[in-house]
C-alpha cells in the first residue's frame, strides 16, 4: 500500500477493523495487479467486439433503408431495447439477441477466431 492511499485510510472514520480490512484489500489488488489487468483487457476486448458488432448491425439497417420500428416488427424486440442497444454506451447483448437482430435486419453474422494480439 502507498503511503497516500495509508494516509487516506487512516484519516476515513474507520474503526481499526474496517482499516484494516481496507488495508488488506489494497494489499491484495497491489499484488494481484497483473492478474487484475489481464481480465481487464480481456473483457475490454469483448465490449470492443460487442461494440463492433452492434455498429456493423445498425450502419447495415440504415444501409437496407430499415427503421427501428420496421426491425422491431420482424425480430421481436421492442423499438426502445433496440434504440439502447444501437445507442449505448456499453451494450450487453446476448448472442441471441445479435441473431435475432441480424436476422431481422437480413444479414448474418460469423464469429472469426484469431490470435491473441
Amino acid at each position: 500500500m502507498s503511503e497516500r492511499q495509508w494516509k487516506s485510510v487512516r484519516n476515513a472514520k474507520l474503526t481499526p477493523e474496517q482499516k484494516q480490512r481496507v488495508r488488506e484489500g489494497i494489499d491484495w489488488a497491489q499484488a494481484n495487479r497483473d492478474e487484475i489487468t489481464r481480465i481487464a483487457a480481456a473483457q475490454a476486448a469483448e465490449l470492443d467486439a460487442l461494440e463492433s458488432a452492434l455498429r456493423s448491425l445498425k450502419a447495415a439497417r440504415q444501409r437496407k433503408g430499415l427503421s427501428l420500428g420496421e426491425v422491431a416488427a420482424r425480430s421481436g424486440i421492442d423499438k426502445a431495447n433496440l434504440s439502447r442497444l444501437e445507442n449505448d454506451p456499453h451494450p450487453n447483448p446476448t448472442w441471441s439477441t445479435l441473431s435475432r437482430l441480424a436476422a431481422a435486419i437480413g444479414v448474418r453474422l460469423d464469429i472469426i477466431v484469431r490470435d491473441a494480439a
